[in-house]
């Protein structure tokens, strides 16, 4: 994870991330965005990182229970 994720600059650390994305894609980077996304509740976004995250490693249950539970969240607030 980005130092920036740590350090609860989320908005940095997506930047970070796609950064990293264009040097080298990876299912990690995504799920890492989603999960910024989430912080952020910001869960529209959070759920399409996740699923792309699920098209690059298709089999990650972590990132399949976060993608449920950030489909659950954006239901509750209105955001699906």
């Amino acid at each position: 994870q980005s130092y920036m994720f740590y350090t609860e600059e989320y908005d940095k650390a997506i930047a970070d991330y796609k950064d990293a994305i264009r040097l080298g894609d990876s299912y990690v980077f995504h799920y890492a965005i989603g999960d910024c996304y989430m912080k952020l509740s910001d869960f529209a976004n959070a759920i399409s990182y996740y699923e792309q995250s699920l098209q690059r490693n298709p089999n990650n249950s972590e990132v399949k229970k976060k993608l449920e539970t950030a489909k659950e969240k954006a239901k509750e607030g209105g955001q699906l």
